[in-house]
């Protein structure tokens, strides 16, 4: 789930996770934002989210790719269906790029709210 913060993609996706699990398929949410947090306690406001902010950029892009990392190993072995959470379409992409190139691995679907 893609979406501007505050616009209801955490509160879906668990009640989306609850569900799932509650009739016996097995189900995760992954949070970008919450990958984030446990990064950088550095920026506190606004400016870490400023397209100029290079340095913000390369946290919040390995962020993305740590919480894709993440969820595939959890699909592989575990898992039956991931959430991904997501502020930009970063990790979206990444996930879109990756189920393109293993096909078999898992079905997806793209939500932005």
């Amino acid at each position: 789930m893609v979406g501007l913060p505050a616009r209801g993609k955490t509160y879906i996706a668990k009640k989306l996770s609850r569900y799932l699990n509650w009739i016996g398929i097995i189900t995760r949410v992954f949070n970008v934002g919450e990958y984030r947090r446990q990064a950088t306690e550095a920026y506190k406001n606004h400016i870490f989210f400023d397209p100029n902010n290079k340095e913000a950029l390369a946290i919040r892009n390995k962020c993305a790719l740590d919480a894709l990392e993440d969820m595939c190993q959890w699909l592989e072995h575990e898992g039956e269906v991931a959430v991904s959470i997501s502020a930009t379409s970063n990790i979206s992409s990444t996930c879109y790029k990756y189920f393109i190139a293993y096909p078999n691995t898992a079905h997806i679907l793209f939500s932005a709210c």
